[in-house]
């Protein structure tokens, strides 16, 4: 069974008219999420459905001005709720702290594993490899430390990895995300870098924690992994 919903881009383009016809729940985070699955005309599309919250919006236009990475598209559903890309979609994986979590509690379910790519990341983040990334990250926390934006504490990026081998970091989680005021900004400075350094030190902490549990993982645990996974799909 289908449901026709309109979809508002936050961007300030035309409304859009989605035909939805699978709704499928993310098992990881609090939050509860789904992913959609649809057409909009003859183009099959995949998005990611999220509560609806306005500092989430708010933060978007703040993070995306400023240059700092985030989903390329948001809108607004007629279901009031929010509509952004899903990344996934492509065959892409993404690297943070609800994919740690899944891995470190075995009764925690991965959605949508990506054993393949699991493998260009162990590459991704050797010791020789991991300065690139750290380098980019710091890339974005001084942007964000000049626009007096305090990035979110407990996600401040994503490391998504592509089929390809590509990759690029990306702040999912702009729920606890903020902007201070310019008037009392002299007064926060320093606490807001040393806010946005700890976050950004956690998260790359998380990347090599992560490494290191995939590591350890053998083809057979893999396999038991994937059966699990196409159980609860």
């Amino acid at each position: 069974m289908t449901e026709q919903i309109t979809a508002n881009p936050e961007s300030g383009r035309k409304p859009i008219g989605i035909e939805i016809s699978g709704v499928f729940k993310i098992p990881e985070g609090a939050e509860t999420k789904h992913v959609l699955e649809g057409r909009v005309g003859r183009r099959r599309i995949f998005l990611v459905e999220r509560e609806f919250n306005q500092s989430y919006i708010n933060n978007w236009h703040i993070f995306r001005k400023a240059g700092l990475p985030v989903v390329p598209t948001l809108r607004v559903s007629s279901r009031n709720t929010l509509l952004v890309t899903d990344i996934k979609a492509d065959g892409s994986e993404i690297y943070g702290k609800s994919l740690l979590t899944s891995l470190h509690d075995i009764h925690e379910i991965r959605s949508r594993p990506r054993l393949n790519v699991d493998r260009v990341f162990l590459q991704l983040t050797q010791p020789g490899n991991f300065q690139s990334i750290d380098r980019k990250t710091k890339e974005y926390l001084d942007i964000a430390n000049s626009e007096r934006i305090r990035l979110p504490f407990d996600d401040p990026f994503e490391f998504v990895v592509h089929p390809d081998g590509s990759w690029e970091l990306m702040i999912l989680d702009l729920t606890y995300g903020y902007a201070i005021a310019e008037s009392v900004y002299s007064y926060h400075v320093n606490e807001l870098r040393e806010q946005n350094t700890r976050a950004t030190r956690d998260f790359l902490a998380q990347l090599q924690y992560i490494r290191r549990e995939l590591s350890k993982q053998k083809p057979s645990f893999l396999k038991q992994l994937w059966k699990k996974f196409k159980r609860y799909r």
